[in-house]
């Protein structure tokens, strides 16, 4: 009995050995044919001012895309001139090339941050236009979503951006029948992505990355970088009570007072901000401002001032109250 088990063990192993052999023969075959095959190219455009997470957020997730053991995509950053650029914060940036001798991608990626130069500037709207005539896929994050609008190329699409844009269905005005969603991370409409403020990016790239090799590539990407990817779920600030008073937030915050934010949380029913003000030009000078702000924002109706109370009637967009 003892004979029959090492010998039936001695065999399992020699049939494992034999499998690992196979296998190791296939993944060489296939990178055999990696290096035969041009790896699709990415271009991830950048301009002065354009927000960090926007474009790193996604080229690092890109980076860990790999089929048949290889990284799958070649990804470089072009700008209208080859010149140092900086980014939001003042990060630095050297592109990789101009718009004059930028290879044609495959896929292109338009952040978005502080968009204006581009947004005004024709040559930066028409090489957009011109080279996503040629992409499988053209994507925005955030707020980069109007420069896609004003190329033209949401028309007729359903599309996303920055929380601000998306809840007050801003971004629509730049374009023709864009449906604009509130409450989603990113939104495919043909070969178009747009995905939601700053993070939400790297949703896009992943969302990618499952279409163009498969969910397991895309989930493994999420987990070299440490990222609980949730496709299913729709967390997006834009769905978020705060967005109802989100400008007398931001005004609060401004340089017109010094103090700090204390607590901010909520849901979609309902939000709390605490400010503690430490330099304002008295308390009635400030539930003035406030009250001012709230009448400018979307919802809120007759607001009454009691003490150092505001009290007001509020209805949303949606409905909430």
């Amino acid at each position: 009995m003892l004979t029959r088990i090492q010998n039936f063990t001695h065999t399992l192993a020699l049939s494992m050995m034999i499998s690992c052999a196979v296998l190791m023969q296939f993944v060489t075959l296939g990178a055999e044919a990696q290096v035969k095959a041009a790896r699709p190219k990415i271009a991830i455009l950048v301009f002065s001012g354009v927000e960090v997470i926007d474009y790193a957020g996604p080229f690092e997730a890109l980076t860990y895309a790999r089929k048949d053991g290889a990284s799958y995509f070649e990804i470089y950053i072009v700008a209208a001139k080859k010149e140092t650029l900086k980014s939001a914060g003042g990060l630095k940036i050297i592109p990789d090339y101009d718009f004059g001798d930028a290879p044609t991608p495959d896929y292109l990626i338009v952040p978005g941050g502080n968009i204006g130069g581009p947004l005004n500037n024709d040559g930066v709207i028409n090489w957009i236009k011109t080279i996503s005539a040629k992409t499988r896929v053209t994507m925005s994050v955030c707020n980069g979503a109007y420069l896609l609008a004003k190329a033209g190329l949401l028309d007729n699409k359903k599309a996303t951006t920055t929380a601000s844009g998306a809840y007050s269905k801003g971004l629509a005005n730049y374009g023709k029948n864009i449906d604009v969603l509130y409450d989603q991370r990113f939104v495919w409409s043909e070969n178009i992505i747009t995905t939601a403020g700053l993070s939400s990016g790297i949703d896009g790239a992943l969302s990618l990355i499952e279409r163009e090799i498969s969910k397991g590539a895309a989930q493994d990407a999420a987990l070299s970088m440490e990222y609980h990817w949730q496709p299913e779920v729709k967390f997006v600030r834009s769905r978020l009570a705060e967005m109802t008073f989100i400008a007398t937030a931001s005004m609060l915050k401004s340089k017109d007072f010094k103090g700090n934010v204390v607590k901010s949380g909520g849901d979609e029913n309902q939000w709390e901000k605490v400010l503690r003000v430490t330099e304002v030009q008295g308390l009635d000078a400030l539930m003035t401002k406030v009250l001012n702000s709230l009448k400018q924002e979307d919802g809120w109706a007759s607001i009454v001032k009691k003490g150092n109370t505001l009290e007001s009637q509020f209805v949303d967009k949606r409905g909430r109250s």
